[in-house]
């Protein structure tokens, strides 16, 4: 199973558009979505901008992550103890 990132457009140059994902920039291929402009919230998968989604949408998928980064934790806290 894959987990595509959400991530906030910051520049555009040709295909390639600069996303914030988290705490870092990263370079992704934007060729699939050409209408993603600095400011859109997208949803990236292997190096792709897939989708453009709204802020409520990337704000819930952001919660979701550090749900789904909670349990794995607490699970693995479980497996050493």
């Amino acid at each position: 199973m894959c987990i595509g990132a959400v991530g906030r457009v910051l520049e555009r140059s040709g295909e390639t558009a600069l996303v914030m994902v988290g705490e870092r920039r990263q370079a992704v291929n934007a060729a699939l979505r050409p209408e993603a402009v600095p400011g859109d919230f997208v949803l990236i998968q292997t190096g792709l901008i897939l989708d453009i989604i709204s802020e409520a949408e990337a704000r819930e998928l952001e919660r979701c992550d550090r749900e789904i980064a909670a349990a794995l934790d607490a699970a693995l806290d479980q497996d050493v103890g």
